[in-house]
């Protein structure tokens, strides 16, 4: 995963022996549910002893708390408290004003889930911890409803369905393109255009159903 916030007084190679434990412990993810995961079988993986492990975590479980929380935090720092530019004349318009041009909040999501591919991968995966899930669909759905909120989606019983199939197209894709071969995944900004056909569709539905009525 990418690097994790250093605790005050932290040197260098501490740091590089902790980042190595979660290392291991992502890997062995891969294999089976992290309850399953023994600290022997961790240490033995991340080539360290025992004492060292305990230097950082009491236990596997304060070590999964400890990456979720991580996890949590860089999402919202990095996707959620941000302040998005202000609109330009620049990109593409739709005859009523839209803007197709993909808001910068699309590219953050992928390049989050780029810089902790492999947490991210770990945690979604079958061996995963579903509360994590959760967790990070409820705030997946105060990103996607900012993003609704700077399109003025109305706030009607229509955008509720909208950002529930948001929600799970965003946790879905991003699944599906950290699991992919490095060599054969689709580019950050593809996976965005992806997502913002979808955005563009449903502001076009709305705006002609609107027109109707």
């Amino acid at each position: 995963m990418g690097e994790l916030r250093s605790d005050a007084g932290k040197t260098k190679k501490s740091a590089q022996t902790q980042g190595r434990i979660i290392t291991a412990y992502l890997s062995l993810m891969q294999e089976k549910h992290f309850e399953k995961i023994t600290v022997r079988e961790l240490v033995a993986k991340a080539s360290i002893t025992r004492g060292t492990f305990y230097l950082y975590f009491n236990d596997i479980y304060e070590m999964q708390q400890y990456i979720e929380d991580e996890l949590l935090a860089h999402f919202n720092s990095y996707c959620l408290d941000v302040q998005e530019p202000s609109s330009t004349s620049q990109g593409s318009f739709t005859d009523w004003g839209f803007s197709l041009t993909p808001p910068a909040a699309l590219m953050r999501w992928f390049q989050y889930c780029e810089k902790h591919g492999e947490a991210i991968k770990a945690l979604l995966g079958p061996y995963g911890d579903p509360y994590f899930v959760i967790k990070l669909r409820n705030q997946m759905r105060i990103f996607v409803n900012q993003l609704m909120d700077k399109d003025q989606m109305p706030n009607d019983q229509l955008r509720e369905y909208y950002l529930e199939t948001f929600v799970e197209l965003n946790l879905m894709l991003a699944k599906q393109w950290l699991n992919e071969n490095s060599s054969l995944s689709l580019s950050i900004e593809r996976m965005t255009t992806i997502l913002n056909t979808i955005r563009v569709g449903a502001q076009t539905m709305i705006h002609f159903e609107s027109k109707e009525n």
